[in-house]
């Protein structure tokens, strides 16, 4: 129905919730509570906004918030904000996926425990931030994850300009997902095609890809 509200991930009619981040009144870009608590919920209760990436945590109610929980890491010994098991988000995700790397002065590989990956433009960049080389050259230099490895990264904490945003959308839903914002009718449309299997190569087209 002309003028409805309907969830930009899921398609479905919705009573949208409001983002704390980054909501705008008016916006045709509006995002369901179910799919909101699924995206935190695979976050271990931190999840990220779909247009933002701002770190996000949901009540009971289904309230939005930033997460602000800004402490000392265990890990790092830096102030952050602290998303689970008293580590910052970096140190949580670099604990669970540890990959390996090559260094873009000896092309030597080390395994380091941060999501180095997140300051690379693509999976084959070098990165822009730094970490100690401890393969050979004794100084902090610029990583790259190696292939085999970057197949392994999360889709829903790549990059957006590696061009797996509909990915990571998938994966949290359950649902073929073509990013766009919501336009009365065609997302419904849309969506059918993608239930019946038709018309995949139709959502890429007009998806947004890497925002």
């Amino acid at each position: 129905m002309a003028g409805a509200c309907q969830c930009a991930i899921c398609y479905e009619p919705c009573a949208p919730v409001t983002l704390p981040c980054c909501g705008k009144e008016g916006s045709t870009v509006m995002y369901c509570r179910n799919c909101m608590e699924i995206i935190c919920a695979q976050g271990d209760g931190i999840g990220r906004c779909p247009t933002c990436r701002q770190c996000l945590s949901i009540d009971g109610a289904g309230v939005l918030s930033i997460s602000e929980n800004r402490q000392q890491c265990l890990m790092c010994r830096q102030m952050h904000i602290i998303v689970g098991r008293g580590m910052c988000e970096a140190c949580n995700l670099g604990d669970r996926f540890s990959f390996r790397y090559e260094c873009a002065r000896c092309h030597r590989i080390q395994e380091i425990p941060h999501p180095m990956w997140r300051y690379q433009k693509g999976p084959s960049d070098y990165g822009t931030a730094s970490w100690a080389c401890h393969r050979g050259c004794d100084a902090f230099t610029h990583w790259r994850i190696i292939p085999e490895d970057a197949t392994q990264v999360p889709a829903m904490e790549c990059p957006e300009s590696w061009g797996r945003r509909e990915e990571w959308l998938e994966d949290a839903t359950g649902r073929p997902c073509s990013w766009q914002p919501w336009q009365p009718q065609r997302p419904r449309r849309l969506h059918a095609e993608l239930k019946t299997g038709r018309g995949w190569e139709k959502a890429v087209a007009v998806g947004m890809g890497a925002g």
